[in-house]
């Protein structure tokens, strides 16, 4: 006999001890589509879950963290009842079809998991990191995560039978039923890892190349400012008898060449040579050459005595 989803929860909560139905707090759910339904009260922290509510997960994975500690992963498209104890410290958890995930270390104390076909006991101390999926046919899995020290009791709902799967094991049973359990599954236990972050060096990007692509795509280059070229046509005239303007206004009202480059037509205007003061020649004094005389001291006596004979 099969149970379905809601005879199940009924009959867990029923078969629990009267402790189990209170309304203590379960732990908060964190996901972007998950749905609650049952006890739940919201807060600013998110959706607290309490005792008796079902948890149903979306297109991801709903996170519920436990107020006492640790946290159970419900994967996608799965639905987990909760009920626990007054105080909180023991769980009941009812999985129809699915896959979930337990992450939590349990004191002297212990919790429960069913399924339509199988019961499971979690009993401490111990850490329990644990995976399990289950489907319509009465086919389930546990598979050891990383971190268990701790084994699950499995046993069978319509039967007597009894497995103990123990810290590092991977467990397919089928049917409904323990024997015939065989070891090694193919990972499929347990909610599907998240995608990887791809993670670039900001001082060297690598470019996306797929198989279908072996082209990088283009590196996209910021343009670099154009250079500003400037090209002069001076003809320059040189007349130094014609005096014109200041020439910055010509350079004020400089003219653009229609081309790609800028261009200034420049007629510049070559100023004469500054005049040189020319000053005029200084009169030198000259002593009066005398005349020279010949003969020299016999023309002066002759001269003497010409003047006694004339006489």
């Amino acid at each position: 006999m099969k149970y379905g989803c809601n005879a199940l929860i009924l009959a867990a909560l029923c078969s629990a001890p009267s402790a189990l139905m209170g309304q203590s707090v379960v732990g908060n759910v964190f996901a972007s589509d998950a749905a609650v339904t049952g006890s739940v009260m919201v807060v600013s922290g998110g959706t607290q879950v309490l005792s008796g509510s079902q948890v149903a997960a979306g297109v991801s994975t709903a996170v519920l963290r436990l107020a006492r500690g640790g946290e159970i992963r419900i994967c996608p498209g799965t639905s987990v009842a909760i009920a626990a104890s007054v105080n909180g410290s023991k769980l009941m958890l009812s999985l129809n079809t699915g896959s979930m995930e337990t992450h939590y270390d349990l004191g002297e104390t212990l919790d429960g998991l069913v399924t339509p076909d199988f019961r499971m006991q979690l009993i401490g101390p111990g850490a329990f990191h644990f995976a399990v999926a289950a489907n319509e046919k009465g086919d389930m899995c546990i598979r050891s995560l990383p971190g268990s020290t701790a084994a699950v009791i499995v046993s069978e709902v319509m039967g007597d039978g009894t497995y103990q799967v123990k810290p590092g094991d991977d467990v397919v049973f089928r049917d409904g039923q323990v024997s015939g359990a065989t070891r090694g599954t193919t990972g499929s236990c347990g909610c599907p890892a998240p995608p990887p972050v791809p993670v670039q060096s900001a001082a060297n990007p690598k470019p996306n190349v797929s198989a279908n692509n072996l082209t990088p795509p283009p590196v996209q280059v910021a343009a670099a400012e154009p250079q500003l070229h400037v090209e002069v046509d001076a003809p320059f005239v040189f007349n130094a008898e014609a005096a014109t303007e200041d020439p910055s206004y010509g350079v004020a009202n400089l003219k653009t060449r229609g081309t790609g480059d800028i261009a200034l037509q420049l007629q510049p205007t070559v100023l004469p040579p500054a005049a040189v003061e020319k000053t005029p020649p200084r009169a030198v004094a000259t002593a009066p050459k005398k005349k020279a005389t010949s003969g020299g001291f016999f023309k002066k006596v002759g001269s003497f005595f010409g003047r006694i004979f004339k006489g």
